[in-house]
């Protein structure tokens, strides 16, 4: 969801709200159509890793630091 917002900061806050609001009353992939993200679309999965990676690679860099 992360990757989403660094994608478009302007319009994610409010789609992540309206995507709270029916968490529990909708099946995912409809909830989360709602929220324009598409949970079977392989690229929604890489730019979430992708942001867990860069995460990983700055503690490395930054533990050699100490």
């Amino acid at each position: 969801m992360y990757a989403q917002y660094l994608e478009r900061p302007d319009t994610f806050p409010s789609e992540y709200e309206k995507l709270l609001s029916l968490t529990g009353k909708m099946k995912i992939k409809d909830l989360t159509s709602a929220a324009n993200i598409d949970v079977h679309d392989i690229n929604f999965w890489r730019a979430s890793l992708k942001t867990i990676e860069e995460d990983i690679e700055e503690f490395i860099k930054l533990s050699y630091e100490i």
